[in-house]
């Protein structure tokens, strides 16, 4: 029998405090995939993700690191970012509380833990886990993988600028409608951003930022079977 499967992605699903329970109460059956970084590495590319959502305005990561206490004051909140919690790098990658919210939900087979390296070292058997997980036929047709969402920046910052204001996009949401104006909207978005590899993150910023998280990796490894603090607490 066949069937249609619909499914929605954020990174802000895991952090936020309500999603998991909203979630459930939408869908009790739901199967949750989550998908997870090096601690350092997750916060540089959300900081390079963010500037070019223009939601945050300090350009260097390490500044945007060292404005998160006072930001937790009110103070230095870029004007165009709608949940200021957003930028506080260091609360997002508390793993293990995050992702504790979705297992005392959901029964453990609902959810299903990825680990970000392995997807990108080998595309092909998470995509196949992946679809035993959701129980869909995993033969019968050929993968094709390609980057998305690589690292970039504006070619042209004023008209970047100019698509994110929140003004302009609320006009072009009522213009257009939800589907049209998602599609719209981010084939411009991708057209307007050129491949620029990030600034590379320090080795005391990324020693920092994993010791950090040593914690909830620890007990988010138990939880996996997997050593996370020798993988990445200790990375350099």
């Amino acid at each position: 029998m066949e069937a249609l499967l619909r499914g929605d992605a954020s990174t802000a699903y895991i952090y936020s405090r309500e999603a998991a329970h909203n979630i459930y109460q939408y869908n009790p059956k739901a199967k949750i995939i989550i998908l997870i970084r090096n601690p350092a590495d997750f916060c540089h590319a959300l900081h390079r993700q963010y500037l070019n959502e223009t939601v945050e305005d300090e350009q260097d990561f390490e500044k945007a690191l060292a404005l998160e206490e006072e930001r937790k004051q009110g103070r230095s909140i870029p004007k165009r970012v709608r949940v200021p919690s957003y930028l506080y790098y260091s609360e997002r990658i508390k793993y293990y509380r995050q992702v504790k919210r979705y297992l005392d939900i959901f029964p453990r087979n609902q959810v299903l833990i990825l680990l970000h390296e392995e997807f990108q070292n080998n595309n092909s058997e998470v995509f196949h886990q992946v679809l035993r997980f959701i129980e869909v036929r995993d033969t019968g047709f050929i993968s094709v993988f390609y980057s998305v969402n690589v690292s970039g920046e504006p070619r042209l910052s004023w008209l970047h600028n100019r698509i994110h204001y929140s003004p302009f996009k609320n006009m072009l949401y009522k213009l257009l409608g939800g589907r049209l104006y998602t599609w719209f909207h981010k084939t411009l978005s991708s057209l307007l951003i050129r491949k620029s590899p990030r600034d590379e993150l320090s080795t005391a910023t990324r020693k920092r930022l994993n010791s950090q998280a040593e914690l909830e990796l620890g007990l988010l490894s138990e939880v996996l079977g997997v050593d996370l603090v020798k993988k990445w607490a200790n990375d350099d």
